[in-house]
């Protein structure tokens, strides 16, 4: 998933490009992590967070607002799912991941 961010948020990612995916070992592997990149020009990109949540993670979502930057992260332990919250306020620095939904639920 990619998002532009809105012009002007005070998180200081004016004009950012924001990109959050999945990265494991295959398709239905259960070892995924996740990775957010950020780009000013879309040609160069720079890591801002790399998270390993809980089992396997996937299907990271962004939502930017005019002062954070959120990303769910859906978690699969066993046969059960989870789903997590982190967000920044600078672009630099994300929160713990915090469980949001009771188990089983999924975005």
């Amino acid at each position: 998933m990619a998002v532009t961010t809105p012009s002007p948020p005070s998180f200081g990612g004016v004009g950012s490009t924001w990109l959050a995916f999945r990265q494991a070992t295959g398709h239905v592997a259960r070892d995924g992590d996740i990775v957010v990149l950020r780009s000013n020009d879309t040609s160069a990109w720079q890591d801002s967070i790399r998270l390993d949540v809980s089992g396997d993670d996937r299907d990271p979502q962004l939502l930017p607002t005019k002062d954070r930057l959120f990303l769910y992260i859906n978690s699969l332990n066993g046969d059960s799912f989870a789903v997590s919250l982190s967000f920044t306020d600078d672009g630099k620095v994300w929160s713990e991941p915090r469980q949001v939904y009771a188990s089983g639920f999924i975005l």
